[in-house]
């Protein structure tokens, strides 16, 4: 468990160069209840073993099943330990029960580690693995020589010990049981996480994840949580509502641009020269400059964007089927209005289990690397992006109108290898980012180009927005806003002129996008409850937004994240205490009654 964490610490070290080594240090004594609590879990089948070895005669059965499950024990925890530690700077969090999920895709997962030199990976499996079977080899002498001796003598030693295991693997014998908030030590996650023993968390998790009985986000009162988020999201007065169309039934076309963050978007306070396509087609349509991500992951986002439904902290309602079948969608309702569906991914769309959800999000035809006739996969994920569009336009051409389609790139995920030579050719992970995204910029302009000259075009809304934001460039705080903040841009021939090249200002999340498509076909009846019109200047101006155990609210007056395992505001570090005291309460209510309802969906 201690190599463990100096593992973590090591491949992670960019992360805690800026704490002193007495804080890093503070980790292994703050982690430790959770590291014997493990221990102790492992080693109730060896004492169970070491008690039979009292009673019979010939030991070695017993001796080479010991040591069979020493060595499978050990390469599980080590196993965990290091996906623990090579994903967490692309994931933002400890390894759980929503991040395994995707095991079922190894070669996809290998380009999140892609950044991390693997020396580095290679020298700490290295160090842990011979220091293990050293320490295993030195301190284990095995069953064989345990001598018969007296039961009676036995049982009370045995009852003793059982009694000692149980104790340290509840964690004391207080009411309360050990539970992670035991090894959290200060009001930053990264140093809590690195205390945080791996092996328990990831275990914890996996019960947690089929857990619907206890709300642990219920901070308030129920009726007060209600309350707040009624309030939060009252859609009685729609009377200044803001008509962007003219066209009846516009065909409706939903980009999702793969990890664009507003850091690398010009005309939202990025950087300049990577998207100049983007920034070209801002003129053309309307543009919102504080949008915001749901989440922080492709599946996350796309349930907010089709189902209008907030991301949940450390899992996603697309992986469970048992859920997501009972949600709202923009597929089902627009079907009311004799709208066809479908979804083009130059990808797998079973990842995540995508293409499951979209089909039950009345979506009539999914399209993939699987069915989309490729013979070659050019990018690690699938096609790149010249490919898809390429593709995406000749479906479209081909399809019945009114139609809902939906295209989501992914040239730039990681590992950012695209056949382009753009501006940025920096060795490092930023340029690599800030390239990739200027890939797909280049082949989104390209794209609308030839959108303009089709048939559809004049009666078609174009919605051009992230999944998700990144890290890159700048290496954000996975919980700070900015990681969160990402370009959305409404644009297409329906869009009235006078609209054109206007800009909004309104705080929205991608769970707004729902209702405001339907209140533009002039649906006032609104299936999605937690989706706002962002054309309606009367609503409310908050953007909300969840990582891994917490949530943000950003808004007009106030900018904070409340963190759920620490308890407390933890960004910035420094707030007006008079505006944050009533506000505090929307994030947590926000949070709370929409666990609520997922547990009882």
């Amino acid at each position: 468990m201690l190599l463990a964490r100096s593992g973590f610490w090591f491949i992670n070290a960019d992360l805690f160069r800026e704490y002193d080594f007495s804080v890093l240090f503070q980790s292994f004594v703050s982690g430790f209840r959770l590291d014997i609590a493990t221990v102790c879990y492992v080693s109730v089948i060896p004492f169970l073993m070491w008690l039979v070895a009292h009673f019979v005669q010939h030991k070695n059965w017993l001796n080479r099943t010991l040591k069979i499950y020493n060595a499978c024990i050990l390469t599980l925890v080590l196993g965990i330990a290091m996906a623990d530690a090579v994903l967490y700077e692309a994931w933002g969090q400890k390894l759980n029960a929503y991040a395994s999920s995707f095991a079922k895709f190894p070669s996809d997962m290998m380009v999140f580690i892609s950044h991390i030199p693997y020396l580095k990976i290679i020298a700490v499996l290295i160090v842990q693995v011979l220091l293990a079977w050293f320490i295993y080899h030195k301190g284990m002498t095995g069953l064989v020589k345990i001598k018969q001796t007296n039961k009676w003598l036995l049982f009370p030693v045995a009852v003793l010990m059982l009694g000692i295991i149980f104790v340290l693997i509840r964690g004391g014998v207080g009411k309360s049981t050990i539970n992670v908030s035991s090894a959290f030590y200060a009001p930053v996650p990264a140093l809590n996480h690195l205390a945080v023993n791996a092996s328990w968390h990831f275990i914890s998790t996996l019960t947690e994840d089929v857990n619907t009985t206890h709300n642990p986000y219920a901070l308030l009162p129920i009726d007060e949580a209600e309350q707040i988020v009624n309030k939060l999201f009252d859609l009685s007065v729609d009377t200044s509502m803001i008509q962007i169309t003219e066209v009846n039934k516009p065909n409706i076309i939903i980009i999702m641009m793969e990890s664009w963050a507003a850091d690398v978007i010009e005309p939202i306070g990025g950087d300049s020269g990577v998207t100049p396509r983007f920034n070209e087609w801002c003129k053309n349509g309307i543009l919102f400059t504080n949008f915001y991500a749901n989440g922080n992951r492709t599946d996350k986002g796309l349930a907010a964007i089709i189902s209008a439904q907030p991301s949940m902290a450390k899992q996603s309602i697309v992986n469970h089927m048992d859920k997501f079948m009972s949600l709202p969608s923009l597929g089902k309702e627009l079907k009311k209005y004799e709208y066809n569906s479908s979804f083009i991914y130059g990808g797998d769309a079973s990842f995540a289990n995508m293409k499951a959800y979209l089909m039950s999000a009345g979506i009539n035809e999914v399209n993939d690397i699987s069915n989309m006739g490729f013979t070659t996969q050019t990018a690690g994920w699938g096609v790149h992006d010249d490919l898809l569009f390429s593709y995406a336009l000749d479906k479209l051409n081909q399809t019945s109108r009114p139609f809902f389609t939906t295209i989501l790139t992914l040239s730039s995920h990681e590992p950012f290898n695209v056949p382009f030579h753009g501006k940025f050719e920096g060795n490092d992970m930023s340029d690599a980012y800030r390239n990739a995204v200027q890939f797909s910029d280049d082949e989104l302009g390209k794209f609308l180009d030839k959108a303009q000259h089709q048939q559809w075009y004049d009666e078609s809304i174009i919605i051009v927005v992230a999944d998700h934001a990144h890290q890159w460039p700048y290496k954000r705080i996975v919980y700070e806003p900015q990681s969160f903040h990402i370009p959305m841009l409404i644009t297409g021939g329906a869009i009235k002129k006078e609209w054109r090249g206007k800009r909004m200002v309104n705080y929205a999340n991608q769970t707004d996008i729902a209702y405001s498509i339907l209140r533009q076909l002039g649906i006032k009846q609104n299936p999605f409850s937690w989706s706002r019109n962002m054309f309606d200047t009367l609503q409310p101006r908050d953007a909300f937004y969840t990582y891994n155990n917490g949530t943000g609210m950003v808004g007009d007056k106030v900018k904070f994240v409340f963190d759920q395992e620490v308890g407390q505001v933890i960004w910035p570090k420094e707030l007006d205490t008079v505006n944050i005291k009533f506000a505090i309460k929307k994030p947590k209510a926000y949070q709370q009654v929409y666990y609520q309802e997922y547990m009882e969906r």
